[in-house]
């Protein structure tokens, strides 16, 4: 299988050097700075939600970062065909025009950072649709660099050139934990990195941004751009693409862990094609167990295959395989057994991607590039030993012509919260409750296992409400009524019985909310709602015994989806 990518005709370095020794002076060119504004992807694509035809073959993106060193080796080393996963990898770094793609049904798959997926999933859902984040190929381990000029440190940087849509949407919140970048107007451009297509007379990435303007303090760009413009990583001579006084001030390669490289897959084609999204995944957790080998063995024939490979790939020429080595050294590759720990946390509540995209969201919105808090779902795979398995039934979705399709049905999962007691019918699956004792307003228990069990549930919604609803016993009421209360009487009764059953739903709303605190857990109070259902749907209507009105006075939790404003 041959890949179609669209080139660089050369790389920076290269080109410089070239201009250098013809006696031309880039700095000297007349270059406009085409900068952009910041605003979330839901407000800048307009692009509507298209089906995805039955293509042959699929385009899978790839972009000029060291994670798709794994996407180039599946496909030199045909894994995707012995997997029988029909991709064409197209190179597209510009990430507005990928999710324009993928919206517009050209393609399923969109790649980028967790930050940059985190902001496509908004403006796919403004258009109905969603995005489901099915494979983790790096962390950014020095890959993205802070270049300034002179020995400036990050409270004098004033002006600062960074990618639109980029990694700097993941790297720049980071940096400002301590605000020292607060004020720091930021110059948005279109490219992380040299395109490859024509910009004549203008300068679309960071890099060229920063060596065409000499007022600008910063540049956050890629690795082999940062080393570049600042001599190897030294202080920039001026020469060969340099920057005169230049350094590099700061890398991920001290923030690691911060900028997670995903694969993200349209929600609709996951549930339409699972088994053949699982099959590119597993190609890609091959791929990252051979380069792993690959990168202990620097003399195997194998190893400069990919380098050039890649370098053709990404940079447009097979010489480049210095910046190709150099985005290889910039990343932590993953594989397997770490995508299973990021995605489903194994014994922790909250799993480690559900925690990095809470963390994204104050930041994302600082920079204005989404509108409000995104909801993000990873994909429900089963890891075996083999691979990955989706892991729910797939929905049915309309057909391909009916474009505003419903996310997928999932069933409310309920869990009673309950104390063991004897003679009573054993709970449904996955239900337990909390009983309290006749008029018991309050308890004192604690329900650690049974929170976290709630928690846990929690993490099967895009948009979890948590209803938790107070039931009373009807046995006092029956009994006035046998004794002949009147109506007034009787609905003095139902009043206070419900008012009993919310005074206990409140109290353990109160419980989980500490829990989730006490644990660090994100867990928003406003979709938390204590209910008083009182005696309108006891257990057991007409109680016969202790168990059946312990039973009636419970505490029910229903987790389910929000409804749709």
């Amino acid at each position: 299988m041959n890949a179609r990518l669209f080139h660089l005709p050369i790389p920076r370095s290269l080109g410089l050097l070239l201009l250098c020794c013809l006696g031309l002076n880039p700095a000297g060119w007349a270059q406009q700075v085409e900068t952009l504004t910041a605003k979330p992807l839901s407000q800048a694509i307009k692009t509507p939600l298209r089906p995805v035809p039955e293509y042959r073959s699929v385009q899978l993106p790839v972009v000029t970062r060291g994670g798709d060193l794994v996407p180039i080796l599946a496909e030199t080393e045909g894994l995707f065909a012995r997997q029988n996963a029909q991709v064409t990898l197209v190179r597209e770094d510009d990430f507005r025009k990928q999710v324009e793609a993928s919206l517009s049904g050209r393609t399923p798959y969109v790649r980028g950072t967790l930050g940059m997926i985190t902001a496509a999933a908004e403006a796919f859902q403004a258009q109905g649709g969603d995005l489901v984040v099915i494979y983790q190929l790096t962390w950014s381990a020095g890959g993205d660099a802070l270049v300034v000029r002179a020995d400036y440190d990050l409270k004098e940087i004033k002006t600062l050139a960074a990618p639109l849509y980029g990694p700097a949407m993941d790297y720049l919140p980071h940096l400002w934990q301590d605000k020292a970048l607060k004020s720091t107007k930021i110059r948005w451009v279109a490219e992380p990195t040299l395109p490859g297509y024509a910009t004549p007379g203008k300068v679309v990435d960071p890099a060229s941004v920063f060596q065409a303007d000499p007022t600008l303090d910063a540049a956050l760009c890629l690795l082999p751009d940062a080393l570049m413009l600042t001599s190897n990583g030294t202080i920039g001579t001026g020469a060969e693409g340099s920057v005169k006084g230049a350094t590099l001030l700061q890398s991920t390669q001290a923030d690691a862990k911060v900028i997670a490289d995903v694969y993200a897959v349209r929600k609709d084609y996951l549930e339409q094609h699972p088994q053949e999204v699982a099959r590119l995944v597993q190609a890609l957790m091959e791929a990252e167990t051979r380069l792993e080998a690959l990168a202990k063995t620097p003399t195997d024939p194998a190893y400069r295959r990919l380098l050039t490979t890649t370098a053709q790939h990404l940079f447009g020429t097979a010489h480049a395989t210095a910046e190709t080595e150099e985005l290889w050294n910039g990343y932590q590759f993953v594989g397997r057994e770490e995508n299973q720990t990021f995605f489903t946390g194994q014994d922790s509540l909250i799993s480690p991607f559900q925690q990095h995209v809470v963390a994204l969201q104050p930041g994302l919105q600082g920079l204005g590039v989404v509108a409000k808090p995104v909801t993000l779902q990873a994909a429900p795979w089963e890891y075996t030993r083999d691979g990955v398995r989706y892991a729910v039934p797939v929905v049915a979705t309309p057909a391909a012509d009916t474009v505003a399709r419903q996310d997928s049905a999932v069933a409310p999962a309920t869990a009673t919260v309950q104390a063991p007691t004897p003679n009573t019918a054993a709970a449904p699956p996955g239900e337990l409750e909390i009983y309290f004792a006749p008029n018991e307003r309050t308890s004192d228990k604690t329900y650690t296992d049974d929170f976290r069990q709630v928690l846990a549930m929690t993490r099967a919604f895009r948009n979890p409400v948590v209803k938790i609803e107070g039931h009373a016993d009807p046995q006092g009421i029956l009994k006035a009524k046998a004794e002949g209360a009147s109506e007034q009487q009787l609905n003095t009764l139902k009043q206070r019985a419900k008012n009993l059953s919310y005074v206990r739903a409140e109290q353990i709303r109160a419980q989980l909310l500490d829990y989730a605190q006490t644990q660090n857990l994100p867990l928003d109070q406003e979709r938390v709602v204590a209910i008083g259902e009182g005696v309108q749907h006891p257990k057991y209507e007409s109680p016969k015994n202790e168990a059946q009105w312990q039973a009636n006075r419970r505490v029910v939790f229903r987790v389910e989806e929000a409804a749709v404003q």
